[in-house]
């Protein structure tokens, strides 16, 4: 009987030893894979911010080829040389294909061999060159083995013209090579030496793509996956560490060694107690005592960990409660224990298949509770947050028990949501940018025709007869270059930048003089409602581009009621930024764009109750010429200007809107002045 009280004292010990190693395993594991999903995250951000850097240009010459329908190409060459200045490695060349054969090509030296290519001739090429004429979609082929040599990436954009834009023109095409978007990403000349790495999804396939980078083998040893986003398409990348996933944790070995030293430790006082003489009585209680202490430090260990520990008994009930869970929870353990979880942690109408009902029925949950589950808890303050739960069940004198360690993840959900806006403002600003190159040349280009023909007409006009029948008809040439011209210089204040900064003025006068104005042109059916809070700060910018601004956005809000009506918000308010701002998740969609300044700031909102705009109309809404009014009500200009004029002044525009919610808000900040 001594010997197996003493075997099964040993058994226990060394089981829960299992059981305390399992969860070091688990623990680093989790801490190994989290690194590489770091890991990953940056090289995919490199990757996307190498590429989009790269493929911008596309829609730079399809622009090009768009406002030369007719294959009247003549500046193609002097063109694509201002476009191809960005200082960027690894852009083989620039190239239009009307009707998928290539005849002009940027530069011309070292390329020479796909001048006068077929493209659907090219049974290399043909199948993907077919696919992005029939998705009509800018897609990313590649990479493969080029005509000029070397490998590299081809994006085409197709071009349709026509009055429905039904007729198919050619490729507009960047041509990149691999290797220098493969090093800026990390992968060849600061490649980290402890993580392995490989790409998939040649011609933007995603997982159905063939590898082209790393060991193909490594997508079937449960990698990290994530997906590297391209204009419709996407590579998928695959990280792990260079020495595959640890087997076991850094604290095995010790583990082990005291799990069985106390194991050998528990089952000599058990031999002792039951048939020890007197004599040895006073060793057992030692050796007890030493057993105790073992068993204080094992408790240490969870009383000290960053996670929240929680343990409940077969009812649910709950009976440890750790200082981490206190710390998360708000609950302290005097709160929580002898109370049932789910009374605890669970929203108040939480339906029964939450993850959290794991802990009870207990019989149910032993089956199928171990592994990771993302869920929400409730704190004792009533805020929802976002965990993580590992989850094991174990069993102690027949009685089965859970515990879980919960980590609260709003830290890292909030900066995953940081990281998507802040990617999406990176988006568009380049996009903006390379719209705002495209208007300004255009603009300047136009400028001059029109001041030729209005000093041609002018000329003509002083040379007839006053009574002469072209006269009329002259002055009606006159008129509409005056127009023009005005489109001309929206264009301007669009895409230029403020050079010399203006005199500071007062913008709550500007704008005392100014709501009258917008009051009075209001329908019936809208209301305006003023907060007018800045008090003595001022503007360094031009007064009228101020009242342009407020003008624009207000009767923007308004043709947005003018259907249902509502109520147009003016607010002008000081704020002081910080360096790094975070913002709510309130479910708006949002657009933002520009310089948001540091330090004493004005801030004017423009909202409306309208019916809100759909994210992919907003993604357009600064873009000149795009309009959602009717013919004849707008030309597309009144927000790019905006845009504009914002920009040129060192401002931030943002915008959030839900559709079919509760209207669309404009927040301009610009950087304010000391007091007048």
């Amino acid at each position: 009987m001594a010997l197996l009280g003493a075997a099964l004292a040993v058994a226990a010990i060394l089981g829960l030893t299992v059981r305390i190693d399992l969860y070091e395993h688990e623990r680093y594991q989790q801490s190994v894979r989290l690194d590489t999903v770091r890991h990953a995250s940056m090289v995919r951000a490199r990757l996307e911010a190498a590429l989009n850097l790269r493929l911008h240009l596309t829609k730079g010459l399809a622009a090009f080829a768009k406002a030369h329908p007719r294959d009247d190409l003549d500046h193609f060459q002097s063109f694509a040389a201002g476009l191809a200045k960005t200082g960027l490695a690894g852009i083989r060349s620039l190239q239009l294909a009307p009707n998928a054969i290539v005849k002009y090509v940027y530069p011309l030296q070292g390329n020479e061999v796909v001048l006068h290519h077929d493209l659907l001739a090219d049974p290399a090429r043909r199948a993907a060159v077919q696919r992005t004429i029939d998705k009509r979609l800018f897609i990313v082929a590649g990479p493969f083995s080029l005509l000029q040599g070397g490998e590299g990436l081809v994006a085409r954009d197709p071009i349709f013209t026509g009055p429905d834009n039904n007729s198919f023109w050619g490729f507009a095409t960047v041509v990149l090579d691999i290797g220098p978007i493969l090093a800026e990403g990390g992968l060849i000349t600061d490649a980290d030496p402890h993580f392995q790495v490989a790409l998939r999804g040649k011609d933007s396939l995603g997982a159905e793509g063939a590898p082209f980078f790393g060991d193909a083998g490594l997508f079937e040893r449960d990698p990290v996956l994530l997906s590297v986003l391209l204009p419709h398409g996407s590579w998928q990348l695959a990280v792990m560490p260079a020495k595959g996933w640890p087997t076991t944790g850094p604290y095995s070995a010790l583990i082990w060694s005291m799990g069985i030293l106390i194991a050998l430790l528990g089952g000599f006082v058990v031999y002792s107690r039951l048939f020890a003489s007197a004599s040895l009585r006073l060793a057992v209680a030692r050796a007890t005592l030493a057993l105790r202490d073992s068993e204080e430090r094992f408790r240490s260990v969870a009383e000290s960990a960053t996670d929240a520990i929680i343990s409940v008994d077969g009812t649910g009930t709950v009976v440890f409660w750790n200082p981490a869970a206190a710390g998360i929870l708000q609950y302290q353990a005097a709160e929580a224990v002898g109370r049932p979880i789910n009374a605890l942690l669970l929203p108040p109408a939480a339906e029964a298949a939450h993850p959290l009902q794991f802990f009870a029925p207990l019989p149910r949950a032993a089956a199928q509770a171990d592994g990771v589950i993302t869920s929400v808890a409730t704190r004792k303050d009533g805020v929802v947050l976002p965990v993580e739960l590992t989850v094991s069940h174990w069993t102690h004198n027949g009685e089965t028990f859970l515990t879980a360690i919960l980590r609260d993840v709003s830290e890292r959900k909030a900066a995953e949501r940081e990281q998507a806006l802040l990617k999406e403002r990176y988006f568009q600003a380049q996009k903006m940018e390379a719209v705002g190159t495209l208007a300004s040349g255009a603009a300047h280009e136009f400028n001059n025709i029109l001041n030729t023909l209005m000093a041609c007409t002018e000329k003509a006009i002083g040379e007839l007869p006053p009574d002469s029948a072209a006269t009329p008809t002259l002055h009606d040439v006159l008129d509409a270059s005056w127009r023009a011209a005005e489109i001309v210089r929206q264009l301007l204040i669009f895409s230029e930048k403020q050079t010399e900064p203006d005199a500071p003025f007062d913008p709550v006068a500007a704008l005392d003089k100014l709501l009258p104005t917008i009051r009075a042109t209001l329908p019936p059916s809208v209301t305006l409602v003023t907060d007018i809070r800045a008090s003595g700060l001022t503007l360094a910018m031009n007064h009228d581009r101020f009242c342009h601004v407020v003008w624009n956005l207000a009767i923007n809000a308004v043709r947005a009621m003018v259907a249902t009506g509502g109520t147009l918000t003016i607010r002008l308010e000081e704020v002081t930024l910080p360096a790094f701002s975070r913002r709510a998740d309130d479910g708006a969609v949002r657009l933002a764009l520009g310089d948001m300044p540091v330090g004493p700031a004005l801030k004017l909102t423009v909202a409306d109750t309208g019916q809100g705009i759909d994210a992919e109309t907003l993604a357009r809404v600064f873009e000149p010429f795009f309009t959602t009014a009717n013919v004849g009500d707008g030309l597309g200009l009144g927000l790019p200007v905006v845009l504009g004029i914002v920009q040129a002044d060192g401002g931030a525009i943002e915008v959030a809107t839900r559709k079919g919610g509760d209207g669309t808000r404009f927040e301009i900040t610009l950087r304010a002045g000391p007091p007048a």
